[in-house]
């Protein structure tokens, strides 16, 4: 297995795909992962135009990752974040994995915020 981490501290606004799946670590603490998506820049072909799908539309292209949450915070987003939820991400870190061929981003924040009519309406974070 593959893996770069990099801290980040910046903010990413994703849309979750799939409900949390909550397990328990070997100590008994909680761990919530959710899958998200995040729309990126529009795809280009070799000669850097934009591709068009087959009904015409400029194709972006779509990043997806999981997040893992630990502790207090995963008990929150477990209760909070649903599928088709947008969350705001905040600190953490962000890995990236490659293996048999597979490769895949899953970030751990340490702030996550819902995501309603574009405001923050629940701040889970570490304390």
């Amino acid at each position: 297995m593959y893996k770069i981490t990099q801290g980040l501290d910046g903010t990413l606004t994703v849309y979750v795909t799939k409900d949390p799946e909550k397990r328990k670590m070997p100590d008994g603490s909680p761990v919530v992962e959710f899958m998200t998506t995040l729309k990126g820049d529009y795809i280009l072909d070799e000669n850097k135009q934009v591709v068009l799908d087959d009904n015409g539309y400029k194709q972006k292209a779509v990043i997806w990752f999981k997040v893992t949450v630990f502790g207090k915070l995963a008990e929150q987003c477990e209760k909070h974040i649903k599928k088709q939820s947008f969350v705001s991400l905040e600190k953490g870190n962000l890995r990236f994995h490659e293996y048999q061929g597979k490769s895949h981003f899953e970030w751990k924040p340490k702030i996550v915020k819902l995501i309603e009519n574009n405001e923050p309406v629940d701040v889970m974070t570490l304390s």
